[in-house]
């Protein structure tokens, strides 16, 4: 090869890696520019259960802060999605573009259990977890004219009466579920499992008589317990309310709650996390919003995505271990 052919080659390569170079720069710059300048455009959030549900009523009520929160005061739309107890609308999320523009609002249940049992298409650790807001209690609860008025006379009913009495869940596989198995190998019940697609319709089978008891969050069973409708009798967690035994106060080993939290695809850009996860605490402190929380009885509960990220890790290694059989 002669000089000025080598030289010419030289030339190119060198021209070609520079644009290689400039390339990759620009695309850092640009997907850095499109992060400071988040959002430009509405957001749509994404809730895997039916309307009425807890999730989505406390999605809605941060929704409508969020627009005046957020810079530049962009629309910020709920979508209903419900399926797989929730699993349908982490798939989406978790598969959608991580520009922010697409988010999501769930319980722990499709991270922390659904993954254990092999029915979806993403593992605990997919999602970007943004804030918790909120933690609800599990409750057992029965229709205020049946005939048990404690924990113990329906547990010896179930006992007397092996099969006969029925139990609502928002679907198999939920944590809800997974707290009736418990019960029924720790206090010997034997009962039937009936799953719903969702709380709401878990409810409202109770209150019209179709299902003998749910076990559904506090959220979802206080505000008709305080009316008359339901009654409540048996938490699965730690909160402490009148005329409510705990599980552990029983001698039962459970203790179990529902963490709800905003999330977002995959490898969502940290700047983006941030602006959603402070725009979502002033949310949650907005004075309508903490109006309207206290009047359906929701206790907010802030956790950041720090925080929560390692709250969901603890939990699917102990559920791990509960749904394997190994603890």
């Amino acid at each position: 090869m002669n000089k000025k052919m080598g030289s010419y080659i030289f030339t190119l390569l060198t021209a070609a890696l520079l644009a290689v170079l400039s390339a990759c720069g620009n695309s850092t710059g640009s997907s850095e520019t499109e992060a400071s300048s988040y959002p430009e455009k509405p957001i749509k959030i994404s809730v895997g259960f039916p309307a009425g549900a807890v999730t989505d009523t406390v999605t809605r009520t941060i929704a409508e802060s969020l627009t005046k929160q957020l810079p530049n005061e962009v629309d910020v739309a709920v979508e209903n999605k419900p399926g797989g107890g929730g699993v349908v609308a982490v798939t989406d999320i978790v598969n959608s573009n991580p520009n922010g523009y697409e988010i999501g609002f769930t319980p722990n249940g499709p991270l922390t259990m659904h993954t254990h049992y092999g029915n979806t298409a993403y593992d605990y650790d997919d999602p970007t977890l943004i804030s918790q807001v909120i933690v609800s209690d599990f409750i057992l609860a029965v229709h205020p004219d049946s005939e048990w008025k404690s924990f113990e006379e329906f547990l010896e009913s179930t006992k007397d009466n092996p099969g006969s009495v029925s139990i609502g869940t928002p679907g198999d596989g939920s944590r809800p579920d997974l707290i009736m198995d418990q019960l029924k190998e720790q206090a010997g019940m034997d009962v039937n499992s009936v799953p719903f697609e969702g709380n709401a319709p878990a409810r409202t089978a109770l209150m019209g008589k179709d299902v003998d008891a749910v076990i559904l969050t506090e959220t979802d069973i206080l505000p008709y317990a305080e009316s008359g409708e339901l009654k409540a009798l048996l938490n699965f967690g730690e909160k402490e309310f009148d005329d409510i035994p705990t599980a552990q106060e029983k001698g039962y080993d459970l203790n179990a709650s529902a963490i709800f939290f905003f999330y977002g695809p995959n490898d969502m850009p940290k700047e983006i996390v941030q602006a959603l996860d402070g725009a979502i605490q002033k949310a949650i402190d907005d004075p309508a919003v903490v109006e309207s929380f206290e009047q359906v009885g929701f206790d907010i509960n802030y956790k950041s995505s720090e925080e929560i990220t390692e709250i969901i890790k603890m939990e699917y290694e102990q559920l791990g271990k509960l749904i394997n059989g190994s603890s």
